[in-house]
């Protein structure tokens, strides 16, 4: 073919022999044996998210200056894995490694794909589809490989460039002096690094070199994150995995998360039926699983609800996994080497060897959530006091290495939360509201960069009323049928955390209450209106105050009308009498002048002295009233006892 010009095959070749020379398009190529000459180039059909396989039982050979060159075969700008976050403007695509963002408003994709097993194109970057393309898919298994020449799953190079693709090789020996690569290119931002994996069983084996790294930036933030190199030789017990993003300055390498949980329904032997809020991706193939305290097994494979994962046995025991089994996804190396390179995971990571890193390079990893101590549950309590209700617990209740521990408590009937951060001994005191009966859980995370959450656990106890009501007290405490009095209930210290609502009953109806009344935090009394109707007859009616399993009572006297009435002229009647004596004549005894004064309400009587000097006195009444027969009897009481006088 002619430069540029391509031969497309679009169905799979399965020959005896293959040999390609000039520019050949392909899904895939099955047979013993294969060369790809000097010169050629073989690529996978054109378009995104495209792929080329080769089966090759006997020799696979990559002569010097010929390719096999999946790149800008990925997805298109703009798109990315499914389920998998796409780059915003002005950022560069991702795969294993982060894309760069152009600036600071700028967001690059989320990572995705595997580390053993790589299969998955590049996303691409930001910019127009056409030219933010990503590298696409190799996938070799052959029984030799010479690679002499150069495997390729590079990125398109463009404004906001995809990322780096896959290459995958299985085989029995490989050698060469060729170049294997899964580059994220640079252009107003560089692309996250792609995945490389080497799997060869021939221990005489000689590798070509192989990288996966995005190319140099002019910033940090346009600079995309390291991409993977797996390698498992006949020596591997997990294989070693190498990180090197070429010196730059970087973007983060997040290595995709398999997470956390409990094993749900259906679960048994070596099914695992997860508990995940999305579905597991199929490149989770391979992932390693952590089940808490029986052991870490790799995933055969996923099945088809992506819930459920299928584990394979190291060797010949037995799985036996049971629903609420605790599991976790972990990465298992024999060794890591890292190379200005910042490796995150949010699943833990077992190296056998110590990580070799650079001064440049980070491993940030968290080994799990928050424990709580077993053996001082039953000291996670709810405690009630007068000042306050919290939950509380003792030293080394709650441990994990990041520091400070941010506990959560739920009300497990309002659902509000409520939070504090555990002491360096672990000890904490959660001030809580509620009802008394409520009851909480408690959850806490950790302070990692990669932060996690302990499993909720319930707290012992409930919410009690250490306040209570302390008294009541009525003004004025007897009143006329048809008036108001005051009442004010006081509690036995000021009310923390949300009002303290306080019920109300009244022994009888003619004495009337709210039903309740509220003190507000930080008070410790309320006021509230008593209201009475009129009764037949006198009532002492008793008014009670409850809060908290307490009580306190007080009584109100409520007067009927006709008992009001006479108590009020009981109490207005005042009597003033004065008694003077003088001799009328001269030498001669002298009639006594009388003047008396009766305050009879609603009746007013006042007699004089006349001013004549009979020597018998003369009164003079005054009545303000109506002319009834209790005032003529009045009247004629004080006329009869001015006459005695």
């Amino acid at each position: 073919t002619r430069p540029g010009r391509y031969l497309i095959w679009d169905q799979p070749i399965d020959e005896l022999e293959v040999t390609v020379t000039g520019n050949v398009a392909v899904p895939s190529i099955n047979a013993p044996k294969v060369t790809i000459r000097s010169g050629a180039n073989l690529v996978p059909l054109f378009g995104n998210d495209k792929s080329i396989t080769l089966a090759v039982t006997g020799t696979l050979t990559v002569e010097a200056g010929a390719t096999i060159d999946a790149s800008g075969r990925g997805y298109a700008g703009g798109t990315s894995y499914p389920g998998a976050t796409v780059s915003t403007e002005r950022s560069a695509g991702s795969h294993i490694g982060r894309g760069g963002n152009e600036d600071l408003t700028a967001t690059s994709g989320s990572t995705y794909g595997s580390i053993y097993r790589p299969q998955e194109s590049g996303a691409g970057g930001s910019g127009p589809a056409e030219y933010s393309e990503a590298g696409g898919v190799v996938r070799i298994d052959a029984g030799t490989l010479v690679v002499d020449g150069s495997i390729r799953a590079n990125g398109k190079p463009s404004s906001r460039s995809g990322a780096g693709g896959s290459v995958w090789l299985t085989t029995g020996k490989i050698v060469g002096a060729g170049t294997i690569e899964a580059n994220g290119p640079s252009y107003h931002g560089s692309a996250g690094g792609g995945a490389i994996a080497i799997e060869y069983s021939d221990a005489t084996s000689v590798l070509p070199a192989a990288v996966a790294r995005t190319e140099l930036s002019s910033s940090t933030t346009e600079t995309g994150g390291a991409g993977s190199v797996y390698i498992k030789g006949p020596a591997s017990t997990y294989g070693d995995v190498v990180f090197d993003n070429g010196g730059g300055l970087y973007q983060p390498t997040e290595l995709p998360s398999l997470g956390k949980g409990k094993a749900v329904a259906g679960t048994a032997d070596n099914i695992l039926v997860t508990d995940r809020a999305t579905p597991i991706p199929p490149y989770f193939a391979g992932h390693w699983v952590d089940i808490k305290g029986k052991g870490i097994w790799r995933i055969r494979e996923i099945a088809a609800d992506a819930s459920t994962a299928t584990l394979e046995p190291n060797g010949t025991e037995t799985i036996s996994l049971m629903a609420g089994d605790e599991w976790r996804g972990v990465y298992r190396f024999d060794s890591m080497k890292l190379r200005s390179a910042r490796v995150v995971s949010l699943d833990r990571v077992d190296v056998t060897m110590q990580v070799d890193k650079d001064a440049r390079s980070a491993l940030l990893v968290n080994d799990g959530p928050p424990v709580f101590t077993p053996a001082l549950l039953s000291q996670i309590v709810v405690t009630s006091g007068v000042a306050g209700d919290v939950i509380s617990a003792p030293a080394g209740a709650v441990v994990d290495p990041d520091v400070p521990i941010r506990l959560t408590a739920t009300n497990t009937r309002t659902r509000e939360t409520f939070t504090a951060d555990a002491a360096a001994n672990g000890s904490f005191s959660i001030a809580i509201t509620g009802l008394a009966g409520d009851t909480f859980t408690l959850v806490a995370k950790d302070s990692h960069v990669l932060s996690l959450a302990s499993d909720p656990i319930v707290v012992g106890g409930q919410l009690g009323s250490a306040n209570g009501v302390a008294g009541i007290s009525i003004d004025p405490a007897a009143v006329t049928g048809g008036s108001t009095a005051a009442a004010t209930v006081r509690l036995l210290g000021p009310v923390a955390g949300s009002a303290a609502v306080i019920t109300l009953t009244s022994s009888d109806p003619a004495v009337i209450v709210p039903a309740t009344v509220s003190v507000a935090v930080g008070s410790a009394a309320a006021t509230f209106t008593v209201a009475t109707t009129i009764p037949t007859a006198e009532v002492v009616a008793t008014i009670t105050a409850s809060y908290g399993g307490s009580s306190q009572s007080a009584t109100i006297r409520v007067l009927a009308r006709a008992a009001a009435l006479n108590a009020d002229q009981s109490s207005e009647k005042r009597m003033r009498v004065e008694h003077s004596s003088r001799d009328a004549r001269p030498g001669g005894p002298r009639h006594a002048a009388a003047n008396l004064t009766y305050n009879l309400a609603p009746w007013r009587i006042r007699k004089k002295r006349s001013s004549s000097a009979s020597p018998k006195s003369t009164a003079s009444t005054t009545c303000s009233s109506s002319s009834s027969a209790r005032s003529r009897r009045l009247l004629a009481t004080a006329n009869a006892t001015s006459r005695a006088t």
